[in-house]
């Protein structure tokens, strides 16, 4: 009787102190916050319900601030999905999200094909300054990986885009790595 008491308390124990194991190697869960604030200037669009695409900048993924503190590596990643997407227009008092009918927002980065990240395929039309795009759920860990990457955007628009459009984008990220 003692034996199966013992063993009905070890066994939670066990699965509590494996959880975080993955292939008996520990993991840690990674919280991956990136505000790019720089405004970025979008190109006067005229063209209206067609496909549109164009690239950003190339935002530096400075991942290793991330893992680093917690004694992991990029070569320890073992997925990064990411978690939201924020989109907001800035420097224009008179343009909107109201211009959008639907955008698709990819990651890419240098000797890579593009992944779509985030979408939002029925933009409203209320006036609003901010949007957040669904995530798909998509392993981004291979961009993260790299120095740096680029987000491709694809939109339809149902009104032309004006020149002096500047948007900002936050994103946050989620992932797991193991440690040193």
């Amino acid at each position: 009787m003692r034996k199966l008491l013992l063993m009905l308390l070890l066994v939670p124990f066990v699965f509590v102190t494996n959880g975080c194991k993955k292939n008996g190697k520990k993991l840690i869960t990674i919280p991956v916050d990136m505000s790019f604030n720089t405004p970025y200037p979008t190109p006067e669009i005229m063209d209206i319900d067609t496909l549109l695409s164009f690239e950003t900048y190339r935002f530096p993924t400075g991942i290793d601030a991330y893992l680093v503190p917690k004694n992991s590596s990029k070569e320890l990643l073992q997925d990064v999905f990411l978690d939201k997407m924020d989109m907001q227009i800035v420097l224009n008092d008179s343009t909107t999200f109201d211009v959008l009918k639907q955008i698709d927002v990819y990651l890419s980065a240098d000797g890579m094909t593009e992944t779509l990240g985030a979408y939002l395929h029925e933009v409203p039309q209320t006036g609003l300054l901010s949007i957040s795009l669904t995530p798909t759920g998509n392993n981004m860990k291979n961009y993260l990986k790299k120095d740096e990457f680029f987000l491709v955007i694809k939109m339809v628009l149902r009104k032309p885009l004006p020149k002096n459009t500047y948007m900002t984008i936050k994103t946050k990220f989620k992932g797991t790595a193991g440690v040193l």
